[in-house]
């Protein structure tokens, strides 16, 4: 079983519903962080992790039923995030990295995931759990509503 890039309406309403969830995450991540003052690419990047994520978790799943897509959409919410912690502390690794404030890949790598669930920490706020969730719920059925119209 390959991976199924035709374009479809369910894959595009999961891409832009998985995408506004992300970009409804960062602005709560950015406002749990406010000492942080250069965001540079975090907004657009997360909105294209949700995209990618929608097209790909959700968007090849539908055609299986609401309660499976509801599924689809929690899995590929929550693979949103961590590929974001993820790509975003390797970020922050490189930067500190280029400082040359590590001895050795280990040391970059530890820094990294030491990152990762430091961030990851901070996410556990009931408000951004709340929004990650139902984002993902609402882009499942979303989905599949527009599977079952336009197919």
């Amino acid at each position: 079983m390959g991976l199924n890039i035709m374009p479809t309406a369910a894959k595009a309403v999961a891409a832009l519903s998985l995408g506004t969830t992300g970009f409804i995450l960062s602005g709560l991540v950015k406002g749990q962080m406010p000492h942080i003052t250069s965001w540079g690419w975090f907004t657009i990047l997360n909105v294209a992790l949700g995209a990618i994520c929608g097209w790909t978790m959700i968007g090849n799943r539908v055609g299986r039923g609401v309660s499976f897509m509801i599924s689809a959409g929690l899995s590929a919410s929550v693979m949103m995030v961590v590929w974001a912690l993820f790509i975003q502390s390797g970020n922050e690794a490189l930067r500190l990295a280029l400082r040359r404030r590590f001895s050795g890949l280990f040391d970059f790598l530890a820094a990294m995931f030491e990152q990762m669930i430091e961030w990851g920490a901070m996410l556990l706020s009931v408000e951004f759990l709340i929004v990650m969730l139902l984002g993902g719920i609402v882009s499942g059925i979303l989905s599949e509503i527009a599977n079952r119209h336009w197919n």
